[in-house]
């Protein structure tokens, strides 16, 4: 992990370019944050759409061994 500089001993060009660093890094981490969650809601909805079709299976096997 990449160790943070002393914020005391840094110039103000430099402690402007530490900000516009973070920043960017956030902008990053925050749109990656987004396709996370995007993809998050795609698999849940397959997985309830799989959990439906199993049940449905489920209830179509149980009218199988009735008969």
């Amino acid at each position: 992990m990449k160790m943070l500089p002393d914020l005391s001993q840094l110039t103000h060009e430099q402690l402007l370019e530490f900000t516009r660093q973070l920043a960017m890094q956030h902008q990053s981490l925050a749109q990656s944050n987004q396709e996370l969650e995007k993809s998050n809601q795609q698999l849940d909805a397959k997985v309830q759409h799989l959990s439906i079709l199993n049940q449905k299976y489920e209830y179509e096997l149980a009218l199988f061994k009735k008969a």
